[in-house]
This record gives structure tokens, sequence and C-alpha cells, in this order.
């Protein structure tokens, strides 16, 4: 566990707005690989895995921010830190994501033998067992690709060796495939190459 910093050496070494002192923290959506135990936000300072699984399933709390950086709260009582651009563009898209989902599973983590990544791996074969559950994925851990787009919102996807059925809430956009919402609905019945097969269905939102 790296060394705690407190909120008050934070306000005194850079300007730090305080949300909580001012009751207007606030809560966003939680990958891990978005944030550090440090403002410098250097690689080697993310957070670890143990953490990660702390928080795999829960929102952060928004607690101070600058122009720079927002700080999150841990359950575990540990200040944490993010660039703006990614607390910002969560504010935009958890409303979104919120409406779809009651809680979004993190998967890319290592932390048992990467248990996350393999519920979603489970969730290609077994749909039924998954029903309504969502994941966020991103390119580092899953590599998507689109095979075929059936129109301007829905297609078949591949995530590693698996071929998935994909209805966007959105026109899908090629340029936003780094890190994605996807909440399993079952299974669902396409021709491709000449043939009618039932592939994994997914609601899928593209954030970044």
């Amino acid at each position: 566990m790296p060394r705690i910093i407190k909120l008050t050496f934070l306000s005194n070494q850079y300007q730090i707005e305080n949300l909580d002192s001012k009751n207007e923290s606030f809560f966003v959506s939680f990958a891990c690989d978005q944030w550090y135990y440090h403002p410098r936000l250097l690689e080697s300072e993310k957070i670890n895995i143990f953490d990660c699984q702390e928080m795999s399933k829960s929102k952060i709390k928004i607690v101070g921010k600058n122009a720079k950086f927002y700080i999150g709260f841990l359950p575990i009582g540990v200040y944490v830190f993010a660039p703006a651009s990614v607390v910002e563009n969560r504010i935009v898209t958890d409303p979104q994501v919120y409406q779809l989902c009651k809680n979004v599973i993190f998967t890319n983590t290592e932390y048992d033998n990467f248990e996350n990544a393999n519920l979603f791996l489970k969730s290609n074969y077994f749909p039924d067992l998954f029903k309504d559950q969502c994941f966020e994925l991103n390119t580092s851990l899953h590599h998507i690709s689109l095979v075929l787009l059936s129109g301007e919102k829905n297609g078949l996807f591949a995530f590693r060796s698996n071929i998935l059925y994909l209805n966007f809430s959105k026109p899908f956009d090629n340029t936003k495939l780094n890190r994605i919402i996807l909440k399993v609905i079952g299974t669902r019945e396409f021709k491709f190459e000449e043939r009618n097969t039932f592939y994994p269905y997914y609601q899928a939102i593209q954030i970044e």
C-alpha cells in the first residue's frame, strides 16, 4: 500500500477545490486503470490490483478537484487521482450508463487470474446466466473489432475469438472503441455468411 496522502496536505501543495467541505461531492463510475495514488499521474503510480478488487462494482466519490485532476476517495480510506478529462467524460456518460445498468463490473484487472474478465467471457457462452449484468471493457485487455454492421446501431463484433451481436444506444462510431459498456441481453439470431446463427446479444454504450 502506498503512502496515504491527506486532503489537507494536498490543499497546501496544490490549488484544490474541496468539494466535500462544500457539500458538493459526487459519485462517478470507477475504472481502476484511470486512477493514480499521486496527483503526478505517473504510470508507475496507478492504483494496485487489490484496491481495484475493492471497487470493481462500485462508483467512486469525488471530493476535490483542480484544473488538472480530480480527487476520489476509496472506501478503504485512500485518496486517489484521475486526469480531469477522465472524470468529466464520466460525468457526461454516466447518466446514460446507469439508465441502462444497475451496476457495472470493470474487467481490466489482474487479481484472481482476471476474475472479472473471465466473468465477461463466460457471459459470451452462457448469456442467460448473466442476463442484465453490465461489463466495462477496454482494448488493453479485450481486442474489439467490427465484423459486420447490419444498421447504424447494430451488427457483429469480434471480442478475442468470440463474435457477439451488439445493439448500440447511438449510431456506431468506429473512433470510440477504447472503452465500451456491454449489458447482457441474451441471444440473437442473425444471418451471416449464408446461414442463421444465434449470437450472444448485448446492449452497448461507447464511452471513449
